[in-house]
């Protein structure tokens, strides 16, 4: 062997032995996180600081208060998360709590699970934060908009959020429906037990798919010891389009409150726990429209108008308090030629030995007949006309706006993709109003 290849021979060691040292060095070491720990006399609870400005059921708080000054300088607020943005029904924002009291933090960043998932203890330093409430919410924020409290800068969050150990998140209190809600509640743990969906919510799914002008969906839970409350969801939660369950059961979140009006929130779907007998007897709900919301889309219900300018939408004139599904092709001066569909969402029958559709109907003036149809490859995106649809028979008002109840046998249409639908038609010539309400589709 000569000289000069022995020489490369200890180079080329020398390299891979420093080489894998390097690799050793960054997979091996890697950086060491330790828990923040702050001195008991620097902290505050939640509690106390919601009090002292007047944070609680304070809806007409004019302007949020800067943090600041002795009463603040060095002090930090200590709290377990108990909501973050995992699943997408919280966005930008955390809830913590304490023994005393819970507020929402309002930061600007997404991803906040990462760093501060459910059941990290954290320690927020006030000073130079603003406390203010946003829709009556007790809120945390980095500065102000006008009288508008503004989220945490992205940068600050750092500064004023530590990341203590992972404790768990506390054991949710009970909250019964039936004995009242109150300031004190908001943003807290709790859970709802021995409730269920209202029926008017079987077959919907959690939240609008697709995304709906209000960003969300508001869905009424009944205690069945009396009492309810809305479950807010956003239509941007990764469970948006999951089908609500249909039992009676528990729920688990965050209560909140919005303009006065009191909301729970749930951080993802095993927050519900619904397998049980419903306590008001609808367990073979599979489908149910009522239009008491006053909303012809909500529940995943769609329209398709194929001609002419008139769509379906609610009323009650006529009916008191009760609404219902309505269309005319009457302009104002005579009719339009026209054609509307209003189509339900899809139901999975295929778990049922039959069905059975019930509906009520009425008309009024001259025209054709509204049809009633029903497809199993319909898919909520398309036109109608790229489906196939069957025509059912079904029992008509006789005119005078007086409803009937049409009851028709599902039980050829067995399948996992099922739409049912209505058409309305109308020409320049004639055409009728016709109502439609109470839809329900039963096993």
């Amino acid at each position: 062997m000569t000289m000069n290849r022995l020489n490369s021979l200890i180079i080329l060691f020398a390299a891979v032995f420093m080489l894998s040292s390097c690799i050793q060095d960054d997979f091996d070491t890697p950086p060491v996180y330790i828990p923040t720990s702050i001195d008991a006399s620097q902290v505050m609870n939640i509690g106390d600081l919601l009090t002292s400005n007047n944070l609680l059921g304070n809806c007409d708080l004019v302007s949020p208060t800067l943090l600041s000054g002795a009463t603040y300088e060095g002090k930090y607020i200590k709290g377990v998360v108990t909501s973050d943005d995992f699943a997408g029904n919280f966005y930008k924002s955390l809830v913590i709590q304490d023994a005393t009291g819970a507020i929402s933090l309002s930061l600007d960043a997404t991803n906040l699970n990462a760093q501060f998932p459910v059941g990290r203890e954290v320690y927020v330093k006030l000073e130079g934060l603003y406390a203010g409430v946003f829709a009556c919410q007790p809120t945390l924020g980095g500065g102000l908009d006008g009288s508008d409290i503004e989220r945490i800068a992205e940068p600050l969050i750092d500064q004023h959020i530590l990341k203590g150990d992972i404790v768990g998140e506390p054991s949710p209190e009970v909250l019964a429906l039936n004995g009242g809600l109150n300031p004190s509640m908001i943003n807290k743990l709790f859970i709802i037990e021995n409730c269920e969906f209202d029926p008017s919510f079987i077959g919907q799914t959690y939240a609008n798919i697709p995304v709906s002008p209000t960003y969300g969906k508001d869905v009424i839970t009944n205690g069945c010891n009396g009492g309810s409350v809305i479950v807010r969801m956003s239509d941007y939660a990764a469970f948006a389009g999951d089908t609500l369950p249909i039992g009676n059961g528990s729920i688990v979140g965050i209560l909140g409150i919005y303009n006065d009006e009191y909301q729970f929130t749930i951080r993802d779907t095993n927050d519900v726990d619904m397998k049980n007998p419903r306590c008001d007897g609808a367990d073979n709900l599979i489908l149910n429209k009522d239009f008491e919301d006053q909303e012809i889309s909500s529940g995943g219900w769609t329209t398709q108008v194929l001609q002419g300018p008139h769509d379906w939408s609610t009323s009650n004139q006529g009916g008191g308090n009760s609404y219902y599904a309505v269309l005319s092709n009457y302009n104002g001066q005579g009719n339009d030629a026209s054609e509307a569909w209003l189509i339900s969402p899809s139901m999975n029958l295929s778990g049922v030995q039959s069905a059975t559709l019930e509906f009520r109907n009425a008309y009024n003036y001259g025209g054709p007949t509204m049809q009633l149809y029903v497809s199993t490859d319909f898919d909520n995106q398309s036109s109608v006309g790229d489906a196939s649809w069957t025509e059912l028979s079904y029992t008509q008002s006789q005119g005078g706006f007086a409803f009937v109840t049409a009851t028709v046998d599902l039980s050829n249409f067995i399948s996992s993709n099922v739409h049912i639908a209505f058409r309305y038609t109308g020409s320049d010539q004639d055409g009728s109003t016709w109502e439609v309400d109470d839809i329900r589709v039963f096993e």
